[in-house]
């Protein structure tokens, strides 16, 4: 015999982990290579020639002051979301296995809807209070692949996944 729960018990606690226990996360994605808007770019590197509308302005037969003559900068681009994040591993979801990962720093709890985003990720930067990251920013890579986790008859499901610092 199973045990049927109404919805609304679900939503009300999907509600309060959000509100109580959430932290925005701070995807940071490989980088892509973007060709440079301040000069020509012949397919190899940059042509010496500013393009005309561009940031920075120089001399032709010049390197180029935005890419250093590259033609292209590689820019990392990012993506934030809301989950969980746990650094006393007492403290941290049982995944139903026993997991022992001596290198682990913290553990983060996001939603299932998310997963694509953190396997693509190259490192996460855990946002704590607005305004400390003037002073710190922690890096955190993934050493773990993800475990699932919720309720049965939630219908929102959650992903656990291990971090270590990024040395």
């Amino acid at each position: 015999m199973s045990l049927s729960l109404p919805k609304n018990i679900f939503d009300a606690y999907n509600d309060a982990v959000d509100n109580l226990w959430a932290r925005k996360i701070t995807l940071v994605y490989p980088e892509i290579r973007q060709e440079c808007p301040n000069c020509t770019f012949n397919g190899y590197k940059s042509n010496g020639v500013y393009k005309t509308g561009g940031p920075y302005p120089f001399e032709e037969g010049f390197p180029c002051p935005y890419c250093n003559g590259i033609g292209y900068k590689m820019i990392e681009t990012t993506e934030d979301i809301y989950g969980r994040i746990y650094y006393n591993r007492k403290f941290w979801v049982d995944v139903g296995i026993p997991i022992n990962v001596p290198t682990a720093e913290a553990q983060t709890v996001c939603k299932l809807t998310d997963l694509s985003k953190i396997q693509r990720c190259k490192y996460i930067i855990p946002q704590y209070y607005e305004g400390i990251a003037a002073y710190q920013n922690q890096t955190l890579v993934r050493i773990t692949d993800y475990f699932p986790q919720g309720f049965a008859q939630n219908p929102v499901k959650y992903v656990v996944t291990l971090w270590a610092t990024n040395v």
